[in-house]
């Protein structure tokens, strides 16, 4: 609702917190898949901040990592998450992989051991 309420004034730039948190997966599908659609179809900027990493790598054109206040990586998915740097960030060893869209997909696999 609050997206339809967002979208009726015609912005040029569209800002969404999390707009999946509360979502089975589904319809968090369905959130995200209609925004990148109505980004398309109106050229509209859109910045979206997520925690699925899976989720930004589907739908998104370009990420940024942020860790400790500072931005450690923005570019493609594929340019950004890697397992290094997904192990540095988040303290995870990762396995990455393509899905059949071509976009990455990201399997977490263990804790990384603290130095």
């Amino acid at each position: 609702m609050y997206l339809a309420q967002a979208l009726a004034g015609e912005p040029e730039i569209l800002l969404l917190d999390e707009p999946t948190s509360a979502l089975d997966l589904r319809h968090a599908f369905d959130v995200l898949a209609t925004v990148r659609a109505l980004c398309d179809r109106r050229r509209l900027a859109t910045l979206v901040v997520l925690h699925d990493l899976n989720a930004a790598a589907r739908f998104a054109d370009r990420v940024a990592m942020l860790h400790q206040g500072g931005l450690v990586a923005c570019g493609t998915p594929r340019e950004v998450f890697t397992a290094a740097r997904l192990a540095q960030v988040f303290g995870v060893e990762t396995a990455i992989g393509t899905g059949p869209d071509g976009r990455p997909t990201i399997t977490p696999l263990a804790a990384c051991a603290r130095a």
